[in-house]
């Protein structure tokens, strides 16, 4: 082999050397250079983030502090029970007694249908009383007033006699639907 041809065979050896490096090794390492940037960058981000958040921490602490007073002074307004039946077992015997103290006689009582989600949740019942017209004025005055929080949603008034007997006393049929809150406990 001539030096001729040596030189040749270096410079072609050179030559692949230096293409595979362009084509292999600087591509790669560039690679690994953007990837190496961006997680430097989203580190910082982060750190950025959490000094945020330890800068913040009191006033979400003062935050969390006063929902939770007032979820403590909602605690006496909501129906007893964690779920959606105990709950209406607790408005169905609300309400009886409710009734059965302002002088109305339960008829029927049932639970109403209600879908609505979240911590505290809605409860309804359909109620029919019999009784007389101060029974039912006392019965939505105890109703709208006293603890657990309920309302009467709906009312409806019905006289099966429309002259009642002389003596006799008033006989009035009341349909209401009742409605109250309970903590579901959700997310618990």
């Amino acid at each position: 082999m001539t030096s001729r041809d040596r030189r040749a065979v270096l410079i072609g050896a050179a030559v692949v050397v230096a293409a595979a490096l362009l084509l292999r090794v600087v591509p790669a390492a560039a690679r690994a250079t953007s990837a190496l940037r961006e997680r430097a960058t989203q580190r910082l981000g982060a750190l950025a983030r959490a000094r945020e958040v330890v800068r913040e921490s009191p006033a979400a602490r003062d935050s969390l502090a006063a929902a939770l007073a007032g979820m403590v002074a909602l605690a006496p307004k909501l129906l007893e029970g964690r779920s959606r039946a105990e709950a209406s077992a607790s408005l169905a015997s609300v309400v009886s007694l409710l009734a059965g103290r302002s002088g109305l006689k339960v008829l029927r009582v049932a639970p109403g249908a209600d879908s609505a989600g979240g911590i505290v949740q809605p409860v309804r019942l359909q109620a029919e009383f019999e009784g007389d017209i101060g029974g039912l004025t006392r019965f939505l005055a105890a109703l709208e007033s006293g603890q657990p929080l309920l309302s009467a949603r709906s009312l409806g008034v019905t006289a099966p006699e429309a002259v009642p007997r002389p003596g006799a006393p008033e006989a009035l049929r009341i349909e209401v639907e009742v409605a109250g809150w309970f903590f579901s406990g959700a997310g618990r």
